[in-house]
This record gives C-alpha cells, sequence and structure tokens, in this order.
C-alpha cells in the first residue's frame, strides 16, 4: 500500500536485527549524502536512549548507531571501523549503566585514526 501512496515509491531498509538495522540506516545517509561533513555519530543501547538522541542526531546530521550496555557489538564496531576517517565526534547517549565504561572504550579504539 505504501508504494501507491508515496510519489517516490518505497524502500525497506533492514537489517537482522535492531543492531544491524541501525547500521543499515547509517549506511543509507552515507549513500545518499544525508550526513553532515562535520562527522559526529550518536551511540546508544536502548531504544529510549536512541529515541531521545534523535533531535541531537537531527541537528548534527548524524546516525545513531545501537550497542549492547557492556560490549560495542561487531556491527556497530565495523560500520565505526570502515567509516572512522570521516567521524570527528562520538555522542554517548544514556548513564554509565545504559553505556559502560569498557563499551566507551571500546569505541573509542574503533574510531582512532
Amino acid at each position: 500500500k505504501l508504494k501507491t501512496r508515496a510519489s517516490g515509491g518505497s524502500v525497506r531498509i533492514w537489517g537482522k536485527d535492531r543492531y544491524l538495522n541501525a547500521v543499515a540506516i547509517a549506511n543509507k545517509a552515507v549513500a545518499m549524502g544525508w550526513l553532515s561533513k562535520q562527522g559526529s555519530i550518536g551511540l546508544a543501547s536502548t531504544i529510549t536512549n536512541a529515541q531521545l538522541a534523535g533531535v541531537l542526531a537531527g541537528n548534527e546530521a548524524s546516525p545513531i548507531l545501537i550497542t549492547q550496555p557492556t560490549v560495542l557489538n561487531s556491527a556497530s564496531r565495523g560500520w565505526l571501523a570502515a567509516n572512522k576517517r570521516s567521524i570527528d565526534r562520538v555522542y554517548v547517549v544514556g548513564s554509565t549503566t545504559a553505556i559502560r565504561t569498557s563499551t566507551v572504550t571500546a569505541l573509542t579504539s574503533a574510531v582512532k585514526n
């Protein structure tokens, strides 16, 4: 039904889980040139924090990746490593309970040039 209602058609962007969904959206944003040249990225571990980060992401023209609280998942790590040259800033959304310090350390390692 969406295809008939959308003047430009519709495209499904998806991944096998919420982590890969976030990566698929980030990849689409890169491919379409939707991202800021400033190179920021948001990282959240809960859908609630990711939703709250939406305003920040919109203002920064940056994607939001999702990870587990205690470990940087492989999907997010891979996207960060592949795009690290274009990342200047990282926003970690949520408390140290939501995303542990060790996860932030792994994130920092993934984007180091």
